[in-house]
């Protein structure tokens, strides 16, 4: 989560360069290049993962096809066009109500159980997040602070993102059970940068030549960091949990973004920002911390 919520500060760097649908090509490319070679020496001695394709049905690849769409197009385009808007720090804020979507989605087609202590968590995180929302202000890249709309469609763009990202980790869940996280990390991007590329700017090879280091930067930290890393380790962790309980440490992420935008972005954090961030830690300490006479893979 820490290397997530740092992925939105890179989002915010990236887009001063190239236009944000550019910049999920130029995340993701590199990312498949990077994550073949490592699934290839992993299972040099079983090659059967490149055949994962004809041991599902027919169902199952729907699904596939669906993860990858939300998680590579339908994800991005909604984080990187709600980043032109708002702060990195606020599309962190957002990306907070993932908890509640996961669980919700996660109850209606998995059949989890969710505990009500785990909601008072995800209730007391959120309610930390809508005082940040409601009592700190917001200067846009013009200089001028943003207006309630502004906020607003910001806000509503970004939020196309907690959906994907929603349905994407309860599709997850359920292929993840009968596959090696690698491999389905490898068809689901592989998948969902196929689904983009029809879209690619022919000059972007171009542009990224001709860009300052800060966007090379960018790119290898959500490549290799936040892609190969970060969603190796998210499969690992829904193999483990129930999706509703892994879901809630997406809270961290945002006050990675909320601190790292004020530290290298020079964002907003007022007040209103660190009592909000202290509830949102609350909440999550909540939810996630397990009982003494729980199973600890509830």
């Amino acid at each position: 989560m820490v290397v997530w919520g740092g992925a939105f500060i890179a989002v915010k760097v990236a887009i001063r360069h190239i236009s944000p649908y550019q910049f999920i090509l130029a995340r993701f490319i590199p990312s498949l290049i990077l994550l073949i070679p490592i699934i290839l020496w992993q299972y040099r001695n079983n090659l059967a993962f490149l055949n994962l394709w004809k041991t599902l049905s027919r169902a199952e690849r729907w699904k596939l096809i669906l993860a990858g769409f939300l998680v590579v197009p339908g994800y991005h385009i909604s984080i990187n066009y709600g980043a032109t808007l708002i702060p990195a720090g606020w599309t962190g804020l957002v990306i907070a109500s993932n908890p509640a979507c996961i669980a919700i989605l996660a109850a209606l087609t998995l059949g989890e159980k969710i505990p009500l202590r785990r909601w008072i968590g995800i209730g007391v995180a959120l309610a930390g997040l809508v005082f940040i929302i409601a009592n700190q202000s917001v200067i846009g890249s013009g200089g001028d602070e943003l207006t309630i709309g502004q906020k607003a469609l910001g806000v509503v763009i970004t939020f196309g993102g907690v959906i994907s990202w929603g349905g994407f980790t309860v599709l997850s869940k359920k292929l993840v059970q009968n596959s090696a996280p690698l491999v389905l990390l490898l068809w689901v991007l592989a998948i969902g940068t196929a689904i983009a590329l029809p879209g690619i700017d022919p000059q972007l090879p171009q542009k990224m030549i001709d860009a300052p280091q800060e966007l090379w930067w960018a790119v290898l930290f959500v490549s290799a960091g936040s892609t190969v890393f970060g969603f190796t380790v998210w499969f690992r962790v829904l193999q483990l949990w129930q999706a509703s309980r892994a879901g809630v440490f997406i809270y961290f992420g945002p006050m990675v973004a909320l601190f790292g935008g004020w530290w290298l972005l020079d964002e907003p954090m007022g007040i209103a920002t660190i009592i909000g961030a202290a509830t949102v830690i609350c909440g999550v300490v909540i939810a996630t911390i397990p009982l003494k006479n729980k199973n600890k893979t509830a």
